[in-house]
């Protein structure tokens, strides 16, 4: 078995016939009614994050089986052109991001295409996201050009996620470097009735394999 950590970045966003570009951002003077976008999940991209543990088995020749478990920080962004505050409305120039967070476990089936000094290989596989937590946040910036930013977290994502992921991985020595890509299969929208709305990630991370056991 190897055993390797792994941290990195990259860009989301939602994909799906639920989601939009562009939409109008409510302020709520209540305490118990939550400020909120008309629409929530955007197909623009924004960066996310991430960090987990990688553990992988040779099992013949060339092949190997891989199990990634990561936290991730995920999301999707659309552009805020008006703010409605008591009634009034405002043209601004803004954008509304949507977070989610998942624990994700990844078994993966890998190739080495390439067993050099660098080696190169490429996985496929499944991956099921179980939810943490959600937040929001829109940014904008008003016709004074004064800049705002208003949000915040709680709760959970409506629903887990089960997606479908594709890697390669470059590894020299005991470091490396992981390119994957997850396209979820599961609506995850999680408010009142729509179409469809499913997440899109990539994600590249630079990998340190810590413990080699023959």
């Amino acid at each position: 078995w190897n055993l390797s950590i792994y941290a990195g970045t990259g860009k989301s966003f939602f994909g799906g016939p639920g989601t939009v570009s562009q939409s109008k951002y409510h302020f709520s003077n209540l305490p118990s009614v939550p400020s909120k976008s008309e629409a929530s999940y955007g197909n623009k991209t924004i960066t996310n994050w991430q960090a987990g543990i990688q553990a992988s088995r040779i099992l013949a020749d060339r092949w190997r089986v891989v199990l990634n478990m990561q936290y991730e920080h995920i999301g999707g962004s659309l552009k805020t052109d008006t703010i409605y505050r008591n009634g009034n409305a405002e043209k601004v120039d803004g954008q509304f991001r949507l977070f989610h967070e998942f624990i994700s476990v990844n078994p993966q089936i890998a190739a080495t295409i390439i067993n050099k000094t660098v080696q190169v290989s490429v996985a496929g596989g499944v991956d099921y996201a179980f939810r943490v937590e959600q937040g929001d946040e829109v940014d904008y910036i008003d016709q004074n050009g004064g800049r705002f930013i208003f949000g915040g977290s709680g709760g959970v994502p409506g629903k887990n996620d089960l997606r479908i992921t594709l890697g390669t991985q470059f590894t020299y020595k005991r470091f490396g470097i992981l390119l994957n890509y997850k396209q979820g299969l599961l609506n995850v929208r999680d408010e009142e009735p729509g179409e469809n709305v499913y997440t899109r990630t990539w994600h590249v991370s630079l990998v340190y394999n810590f413990l080699r056991l023959k």
